[in-house]
């Protein structure tokens, strides 16, 4: 079963490069939509705000430097691929984190897909997992909780600024080419969706979606449509 879902998933590695590519300006337009909207409501997001900018004051001064090591950074990162490793039916034997030379995921079930390898430089799996606890633990969106759903992101910001770089193996692994199609709309997307689930819960979230999905529609047929020069 597991061979089957990382063929399946290999399968469609180029179309969805390919489809990220046709997306990408429509994923610009998302963003700038979420961002307008936040800024045109009475809702602030100043705690959220304060507690971004707040870690990456704090992160330029102290984490960026190399001395000061890296191991929340990789602990998250290889958290990330174990954790797409297990929802994609694979096993983890184990994992490996080290204070400044980087970690690796062991894991059963054959050499794995490429989403496994690529999840941690456009999935903010701490963002995630704050966002979850303050909604199935009953916890209220404070400002408190807000400011630290902020300083996650920009750990997330910091953590993927000094692990993506050329000398990485897994963006050596998935291929350059593929990064520079798919990344760049994943990220924009991935932190549209976040920003606006923080800003105006489900409903920010689906009508960003919907915002998204009749945008990217568009845009196919617009290059389905584009006639020859």
């Amino acid at each position: 079963m597991t061979l089957l879902v990382d063929r399946f998933i290999n399968l469609f590695k180029w179309p969805l490069a390919l489809s990220a590519l046709v997306c990408l300006l429509p994923a610009i337009h998302c963003s700038a939509r979420v961002i307008a909207l936040i800024i045109g409501s009475a809702h602030s997001l100043q705690p959220f705000l304060f507690g971004l900018f707040g870690y990456l004051v704090f992160w330029m001064i102290l984490f960026r430097h190399r001395t000061a090591g890296s191991f929340l950074s990789t602990l998250e990162h290889e958290c990330t691929h174990a954790i797409v490793a297990l929802l994609t039916l694979h096993g983890v034997r184990g994992m490996r984190v080290t204070w400044n030379e980087g970690g690796h995921v062991r894991y059963t079930g054959g050499v794995g897909n490429w989403l496994i390898t690529i999840a941690p430089y456009f999935i903010p799996t701490i963002s995630i997992l704050a966002i979850l606890v303050t909604q199935f633990m009953a916890v209220q969106q404070t400002p408190v909780s807000q400011g630290v759903i902020g300083a996650t992101v920009g750990f997330h910001l910091g953590s993927s600024y000094l692990e993506t770089h050329d000398a990485q193996s897994d963006l050596k692994k998935v291929g350059y080419v593929f990064c520079l199609c798919f990344l760049p709309t994943a990220n924009l997307l991935v932190y549209s969706l976040l920003l606006a689930f923080i800003w105006d819960g489900s409903a920010g979230l689906t009508g960003t979606l919907d915002y998204f999905f009749e945008m990217s529609i568009n845009a196919f047929q617009w290059v389905v449509q584009k006639p020859s020069l």
